[in-house]
């Protein structure tokens, strides 16, 4: 009996734990998780994220600190913002859903002065957006691809739910790459999600795709926002060749 209510995760602790505001209740409304009980996140389905430990607002923050890593290293070649989608845990099926942006100081003013100031925060974790570009860069042979919106009509593959926010930030030239992944303790090697990166115009795109390369795991000297999402979470997405 003790044991068995050491084991249960009440919803009230939930909130306490992973916060009751934004991030905490998007986590709960769009299905991170179940607060009810631990097991269910290894048992149920449908689950979006699982975190290994049940506690998401510390691996969130984790994960900011590793974007925002990344935007440092891609600055100095006129990056603005970079962002993150992971794959829904535990499925082979392309699930995509917002985890992260992060943007410069001037891409995050000319977000606000242009009424989007919610692009910067926690509230659009969990956002279940499909991209032609998540279709296209995330699948068994994961893809480094690119967009210049700049272009007659490229704009009209984004959804009516898109929301711009590269191209609103400035980055007409954006360019996505496929993460890869392997579940610790042995498991079969995935494309877990996809890391953007956007910039004005594509002058300097050859310098940032090995960097690209390296953040999402497609090297022998990647960076540890790969191993990070491993050993945290249970992996999801298409199992690579």
């Amino acid at each position: 009996m003790g044991e068995e209510a050491k084991s249960k995760v009440t919803r009230r602790d939930f909130l306490k734990d992973v916060g009751a505001g934004a991030i905490g209740t998007a986590i709960i409304s769009a299905g991170v998780l179940n607060p009810n009980h631990a097991e269910d996140a290894q048992a149920a389905p449908g689950l979006l994220l699982i975190p290994k430990d049940m506690k998401p607002q510390p691996h969130l923050g984790e994960i900011r600190k590793h974007m925002e890593l990344f935007l440092k290293e891609l600055k100095p070649f006129g990056v603005i913002h970079v962002n993150l989608r992971l794959n829904q845990s535990a499925i082979d099926d392309r699930v995509p859903f917002f985890v992260d942006w992060v943007g410069t100081d001037d891409a995050r003013s000319t977000l606000s002065n242009r009424g989007l100031p919610r692009a910067q925060s926690g509230d659009r974790f969990g956002d279940p957006i499909r991209s032609a570009v998540y279709e296209e860069a995330v699948g068994p042979t994961p893809k480094i691809i690119d967009r210049d919106w700049c272009e007659p009509g490229k704009l009209k593959e984004k959804t009516a739910h898109s929301q711009l926010l590269g191209p609103r930030a400035g980055a007409m030239y954006q360019m996505f790459i496929g993460i890869k992944a392997v579940e610790q303790g042995g498991g079969s090697r995935r494309c877990i999600g996809l890391l953007t990166a956007g910039f004005p115009n594509a002058k300097n795109k050859k310098q940032v795709q090995p960097i690209m390369e390296q953040w999402a795991g497609w090297t022998s000297t990647q960076k540890p926002l790969v191993d990070y999402i491993a050993k945290t979470f249970t992996l999801g997405g298409p199992i690579v060749k």
